[in-house]
């Protein structure tokens, strides 16, 4: 739909205020600009359209860029006084602009804990790799493997679960640790040498 609109002439004793909330609000939308540059196509819109001195549907334009609810946009349009409508409408963006920085510093929290989690994560796989180099450290298969025959020499099983046992460890030396199925296969074993046999 299109619609026709007309925007009433500024008493002028209001000039200084007018002219004062008018810059307020282009600034709050430079700032709105600069952390969501997706606002940068309705701004040329706009600027094809109407002035930036122009008062009136610069303030029905900047209550356009804020994620309000419907009511108070609908609170906005229907303020007829233009200062009041403008102080609205600067509060509204204000609070995007407080929203807006606070969406940044969660973001960059966020980005910080996951860069900090990757560095430890790849500090601990060198750390592993260097110390099975040195023969310090067995890596985790191994240790299973070993771990899985301690606990099977202790429980002395029937013959039939020794050689169940057998095949499933040498499974486990061949699969990928990443694997589901090597996670599978360390769960029977773990549960097979955990039953009393005797």
């Amino acid at each position: 739909y299109l619609v026709e609109v007309e925007y009433p002439a500024e008493p002028e004793e209001e000039a200084d205020e007018l002219k004062a909330y008018t810059l307020a609000i282009i600034s709050a939308i430079k700032e709105l600009l600069r952390t969501n540059p997706l606002y940068g196509e309705e701004v040329k819109q706009y600027l094809s359209r109407f002035g930036p001195d122009d008062s009136s549907p610069l303030a029905d334009f900047g209550a356009s860029m804020t994620s309000a609810p419907g009511n108070e946009l609908q609170d906005v349009l229907d303020t007829v006084p233009l200062l009041r409508r403008m102080e609205k409408v600067l509060l509204l963006m204000r609070k995007e602009q407080e929203v807006a920085r606070l969406q940044s510093e969660i973001s960059e929290e966020v980005n910080a804990k996951v860069q900090k989690h990757q560095r430890e994560f790849f500090l601990k796989e060198q750390l592993k790799v260097i110390q099975r180099e040195l023969g310090m450290a067995k890596d985790d298969k191994t240790a299973d493997v070993e771990r899985f025959e301690q606990r099977m020499a202790e429980l002395q099983p029937p013959e039939a679960v020794q050689e169940r046992f057998r095949d499933e460890l040498e499974k486990l030396q061949v699969l990928e640790q990443g694997s589901p199925e090597y996670g599978v296969t360390r769960n029977y074993l773990d549960w097979l040498t955990q039953v009393p046999w005797g």
